[in-house]
């Protein structure tokens, strides 16, 4: 029976020895292919910045045009605020052009309609900070390889610029007569 238990230990330890080579081939042969994974991925997203740099290039081009920038929606927040004598709507909408802002009362509505287009200063820095983003990898490439220019411009803009209509309506006892609006250092205010 001894005989039996050390022949018995002998097989088993050699079974180890046997099997420790291919225990250290299917572990390398895993780290490979992860490792190819790995390599793939990062091909990937190489090729897809590749892609975004150079529809950049070509889209500052595209976004200097005026009338793009005039397709994208901006949503500026309005407050207001119930006065004894009135109502008070305030908006902060920085860098309005004072000839881009429209505020009309039409019959019992009051219609504020602006917008804002970027200079190229400020284009070329949207622009500049997003290539950063993709360049430091806050931002996937390949999460903007399939994006339309518009939903580009959207993404650079970032609700800042393009237009807005909104429309409010008034009270009964608001006397659309005596609407007064004011901008000045990037607050619309409007008294009614």
């Amino acid at each position: 029976q001894e005989e039996l238990a050390r022949a018995q230990s002998e097989a088993e330890e050699f079974a180890r020895e046997e099997s420790a080579p291919a225990e250290q081939e299917e572990f390398q042969h895993k780290r490979s292919a992860w490792m190819d994974e790995q390599a793939q991925a990062t091909a990937q997203r190489e090729k897809a910045r590749q892609q975004v740099h150079e529809r950049l290039n070509k889209l500052s081009q595209h976004v200097l045009q005026e009338e793009n920038w005039r397709r994208l929606k901006m949503k500026p927040r309005f407050e207001t605020t119930q006065l004894s004598n009135g109502y008070v709507l305030k908006a902060m909408i920085p860098d309005l052009r004072k000839e881009d802002l429209s505020i009309q009362a039409e019959a019992n509505v009051l219609v504020v309609k602006g917008s804002r287009v970027p200079n190229s200063a400020q284009i070329n820095g949207m622009l500049q900070q997003l290539v950063l983003s993709l360049n430091n990898g806050q931002m996937d490439p390949t999460q903007l390889v399939g994006l339309t220019d518009e939903q580009l411009l959207l993404l650079v803009a970032s609700g800042r610029y393009g237009t807005f209509n909104e429309q409010f309506e008034l009270p009964d006892d608001a006397d659309p007569n005596t609407i007064q609006a004011d901008y000045e250092r990037g607050v619309l205010t409007v008294s009614i």
